[in-house]
Order: C-alpha cells, then sequence, then structure tokens
C-alpha cells in the first residue's frame, strides 16, 4: 500500500561503486479521497485488491464513477481492464498531458500550466462579469480581489508555475476591470495600481514567486521524510543538468531558457532565478561530483545540453567533466574507441551525436588534430590503472610514466622483471604523414632507434646496423603507472 522513489548516481565518475537513495511512502489518503502511485498496473491491481477487502469488511461503498487513473506509459488499448478485487471495470486512463483533481488541485504529469490557466482565467472573468453592472467602491473592488480572487487563483496553482504572458494576462484581465469601475483611464501606470503607495492590488506574479519561494524553504529545512525526498529530487535534477553541483548552489538558468521537463523543482529555481531570489540553509548539501576537471556544464549553454539529445547521451555514459575525454596530459581529446580503456563505457557501433559535438566544441580542426582549444586544456592528469609487476612476461607490452622527458612511453618487456627495475626496449608511434597529428592517426607502432629515453643501446643481432633503444624502468613504488597492453 505505498510507492517507493529511487535515485542511483556516482559521487565520484572514476569509482565503479554506484550509491543508490530508496525511501517507501506510504499511500495517501484524506477522508474519502485516497492516491495510490505504483510502477505497474499488476501493482496497482494487488493495491486495489488490499483496498477492496478492507472496504467489503468495514462495509464502506466504493463510487467507481469517480475513480481516475493517469499514466505517462503509452499504452495498446483507449481503455483498460483493472481488477478492483471482487469486480472488474473497464477504464479509460488519462495521459500525461490530461489533468486530474486531487483536493481541489488539478496536476498532470507533464506540469501543463494551460488546464489550470482556463481555469484562473475563468475565475476572474466570472468575477468582472458579476461586478460589471454593480455600485462598488475602489476598496471593496480592492478586498475582494486581494482577499477572495487571488487565493483561490494562487490555491489552484500552488503546484504550478506560470512563465511571465500567462500571468501578466491575469494581471491585465484584473486591471481591466479595475480601472473602469475606478473611472481610471486605461492608459493610467500599472505601478499606480499595483505598488503599495497606490491602489495595493496584488500582483499574481509576485505572489507566485513568494509562495514557491515559501514551499522551496520549508522542504529545504524539513526533516524526516520530507527532507529525503527532498534530497532525492535535487539529486535527480542534478544528473538531468549534469551539473557537478547541486542545483540549489550553482543555479542560473530563467525560466524562458529552461529546457528541463516534468521537474516542479527546475521551474521553481527558474522563477526565483528570474526574481533574484536565492535560498541559503546551513544545512543545505552541495552534492559536488568529485573526479574530474572542467564540468561539462561550463563549456556548453544550457540550451546546447539538452539539443539532438546531447543531455541523454552524457548522462547515459556518465560524463560529467571534460577530462574524462581528455588524454592525461590533458591537451588532447581521446579518440571515441579510446573511451572504453578511459571511461569503461560501451564504444561499438557509430560515433555519437553528443561526441561529435564535444569535439567541434572543443577542437578547432578535428581531422587535422586532437589538440584542443587553449581555453579549455588542462593541467596534466595522470589516469592510472594497477596491476600487479610480477605478473609481467617477456614480450609483454606496458606503458609507464618516464619522469626523464615528463610523458608517457610504450615499450616491450624484454626479460622477467628483477627485484628492482625491469628492462623494455621503447617503441614510437609510426606517423605516415607529418603534416598531420599523431592523434588522429592509426596507432602503428615501430622501434625506437635512439631518444632521449635510453638508458643503454645495444645492437641487434640480426644486424649491424640496427641499435635498439633499452630503458630500464624503476620497479619499487611505481606499481600504479604500469598497464599491460
Amino acid at each position: 500500500m505505498r510507492y517507493e522513489i529511487e535515485h542511483c548516481f556516482k559521487s565520484n565518475v572514476q569509482s565503479d561503486q554506484e550509491e543508490k537513495l530508496r525511501i517507501n511512502v506510504s499511500s495517501q489518503s484524506y477522508m474519502d479521497n485516497v492516491m495510490w502511485i505504483t510502477k505497474s498496473k499488476a501493482q496497482l491491481e494487488q493495491i486495489l485488491k488490499i483496498a477492496d477487502e478492507f472496504n467489503i469488511m468495514n462495509n464502506i461503498q466504493t463510487n467507481y464513477d469517480k475513480f481516475e487513473m493517469i499514466t505517462n506509459k503509452k499504452l495498446d488499448k483507449d481503455i483498460v481492464e483493472v481488477n478492483f478485487g471482487s469486480s472488474k471495470r473497464m477504464i479509460k486512463p488519462l495521459t500525461s498531458k490530461e489533468s486530474v483533481r486531487i483536493l481541489g488541485v488539478w496536476i498532470n504529469l507533464d506540469l501543463k500550466t494551460n488546464y489550470v490557466f482556463n481555469q484562473c482565467m475563468d475565475i476572474i472573468k466570472r468575477y468582472n462579469k458579476t461586478i460589471s453592472f454593480k455600485q462598488i467602491t475602489d476598496l471593496q473592488m480592492k478586498y475582494i480581489y486581494n482577499h477572495v480572487i487571488i487565493p483561490h487563483v494562487d490555491y489552484k496553482a500552488q503546484l504550478l508555475v506560470w512563465t511571465n504572458s500567462q500571468t501578466e494576462k491575469l494581471n491585465s484581465t484584473c486591471r481591466y476591470m479595475f480601472k473602469r469601475k475606478a473611472s481610471l483611464p486605461l492608459t493610467t501606470p500599472n505601478s499606480i495600481i499595483h505598488l503599495s503607495l497606490g491602489y495595493a492590488i496584488k500582483d499574481i506574479n509576485t505572489i507566485q514567486a513568494q509562495r514557491q519561494l515559501s514551499r522551496l524553504y520549508n522542504q529545504v529545512i524539513s526533516k524526516g521524510m520530507m527532507k529525503d525526498i527532498f534530497e532525492i529530487d535535487c539529486k535527480q535534477l542534478q544528473s538531468e543538468l549534469l551539473s557537478n553541483k547541486s542545483p540549489l548552489a550553482t543555479w542560473n538558468i530563467s525560466l524562458k531558457d529552461l529546457q528541463v521537463k516534468h521537474y516542479l523543482l527546475a521551474r521553481v529555481l527558474a522563477l526565483l532565478y528570474d526574481n533574484m531570489l536565492t535560498i541559503k540553509s546551513s544545512g543545505m548539501r552541495v552534492n559536488q561530483i568529485q573526479g574530474g576537471l572542467l564540468p561539462i556544464v561550463d563549456i556548453c549553454t544550457h540550451k546546447e545540453i539538452f539539443s539532438n539529445g546531447i543531455n541523454k547521451g552524457l548522462k547515459g555514459k556518465n560524463v560529467y567533466f571534460v577530462s574524462q575525454l581528455m588524454s592525461s596530459d590533458g591537451i588532447r581529446l581521446l579518440r571515441y574507441k579510446d573511451l572504453k580503456h578511459r571511461t569503461k563505457i560501451n564504444t561499438q557501433g557509430r560515433i555519437p551525436s553528443w561526441f561529435k559535438f564535444i569535439e567541434t566544441k572543443l577542437i578547432k580542426d578535428p581531422l587535422k588534430s586532437k589538440k584542443v582549444k587553449t581555453d579549455y586544456q588542462l593541467e596534466y592528469n595522470i589516469h592510472s590503472v594497477t596491476t600487479k609487476i610480477d605478473n609481467l612476461k617477456t614480450k609483454n607490452w606496458i606503458t609507464t610514466f618516464h619522469d626523464q622527458i615528463g610523458k608517457p612511453i610504450i615499450g616491450h618487456v624484454l626479460d622477467n622483471p628483477s627485484e628492482d627495475k625491469i628492462r623494455i626496449e621503447h617503441w614510437i608511434q609510426d606517423l605516415e604523414n607529418d603534416q598531420i597529428s599523431p592523434s588522429v592517426q592509426l596507432p602503428i607502432l615501430k622501434k625506437c632507434g635512439r631518444c632521449e629515453v635510453k638508458t643503454n643501446q645495444i645492437r641487434n643481432k640480426r644486424s649491424n646496423t640496427k641499435v635498439r633503444c633499452i630503458a630500464s624502468v624503476p620497479k619499487k613504488n611505481r606499481s600504479d603507472l604500469y598497464l599491460r597492453i
């Protein structure tokens, strides 16, 4: 008889461990109104079976005609058969765009505001029509607007956030009749109607901002289950925005630019941002995600991230930082197939649109070089993979960071590792075209003949002319920098 809220996330993008928040919420019941939330039709029928047994036991009658079902899933049929324990009913579920009434408040799963907006507009128009030919003073109209009409409108809209154009339409409808009955010119400045030094008619946009700010503040300082639910709500929105911090700490999106759907919290924060209102509390968590440099949201605008499914691709691969897509030196973007080793994601198939977008954003000419623009270059960030050195054998390939030249090298193990060092033969990438950066050419390796890496040279036994570049790599305290390939 309850529903479950859960969210999975990673507090560190480099970690494989995933954290999970889960809360069980009891069914909501108010006098003769009951609301059940389930994940499936089968779970709903199980709850209805228990409820039907309880009603029969206590001689409670159920009014099936008032039963409403709303779903965000696409159904094969318009009418669904639902088992109510001892009986079966044919019900036509409402779509996510349609609204349903719960205790006088109309809601829908898509957070559409048109239905309630039209209701509120009708409330104001009916009142205007009623007083149109009545003998009434301006102070009487002010009292009725501020203490009857506006609270009625405010109650219906408490789970919605209207745009500026919608609130202006409601305000203008109020002002028109007020100016007419008060014998004021229609050109009278609106500030005279709404300011406290004037008639002090409440502005619906201001009332909306005050209500949502108060509700959000109560959620921030709440305790118990409400606190846990709000924490999950914040983290779900943070994941949707691909932000490395809580949206309460770093919100800078206006209501007109907001691309996130189905998140009331996002619309509330956007409304407060437009009205230059913020919330600060000592108990507010930042929820900062660790393990990377240069967040994606710092190089892309909100609209760019939510265009062409970019956010879905990045969210699906758990990519929050640019450093997750870059080489260890912090100046080159990795190839998409190389992300299999860096971020451990499945890179089979075509290069996705989100990676192409990031590539065009960071790189000036992707066909010639993978070097990113100067503004996006990062500091050296060694991505280490731990492996046991004792497992290395002759002819194994390894890569390690070389302190002398300050960059990684590739080597071929010549013999079994000794107690203090490993002897490797240095190999380098064979460049077919010196006009194109090595980062975009095929990784073809060849033996290095002579370079600053060498510690000694020996002649190749098969040739009297070629030499081999041999390096001795210290084994002690370096196990975290070796990678067997």
